[in-house]
């Protein structure tokens, strides 16, 4: 049976370990610390995870969960048509708002438009045939040697923008996997 995830799952975040090292599984949500609106089939928003002043986030491997209520298909967005604007995926400092300071645009000024282009951001683990209603695509940073720190001292945020609106979808979820450290600078 083809590995799933729970949509009731996105709505938790985890942190083991000690003070000075911690596992970090985090759904961005439209607050940055874990408390916003995870699901991200809505109308257009910001979506981000943002660090306390005090930590940093080392970000190993980024995870989309697209859920919908038909077949997807490459060429649509979920089992809709492909998005018109599309989604931007980006490390900013000030997220959450239109005047945030784009540090670094992730896909390279790509947008996310239809399924075929969750490839930018990873490979798909799991990519549904016509019977199925979901897409998995995850994207290992860290055996990639490319790792995303998100410094707390410094406003980092990694920021998913939904500039379409997504309501038709059943549900969208981004999750970061990593590190958490104390900000030793």
């Amino acid at each position: 049976m083809p590995e799933t995830y729970g949509i009731e799952s996105a709505h938790k975040s985890i942190l083991i370990g000690d003070s000075s090292h911690s596992v970090l599984s985090r759904f961005l949500d439209t607050v940055g610390d874990g408390s916003g609106t995870k699901d991200m089939g809505c109308p257009a928003n910001i979506y981000f995870i943002k660090p306390p002043t005090t930590r940093n986030f080392i970000i190993d491997e980024i995870v989309m969960i697209l859920v919908d209520n038909g077949p997807v298909s490459p060429l649509s967005f979920g089992a809709g048509a492909a998005l018109v604007t599309g989604c931007l995926f980006r490390i900013t400092e000030k997220p959450g708002a239109s005047a945030a300071t784009i540090k670094k645009d992730l896909l390279d000024g790509l947008t996310i438009k239809n399924n075929t282009d969750l490839a930018i951001v990873g490979a798909c683990d799991r990519w549904s045939d016509v019977a199925e209603s979901s897409i998995i695509a995850r994207c290992n940073l860290r055996e990639k040697g490319t790792p995303i720190t998100l410094y707390g001292d410094r406003g980092d945020a990694l920021e998913f923008v939904t500039q379409d609106d997504l309501s038709a979808l059943t549900a969208l979820y981004v999750q970061v996997i990593g590190r958490e450290t104390l900000n030793s600078r």
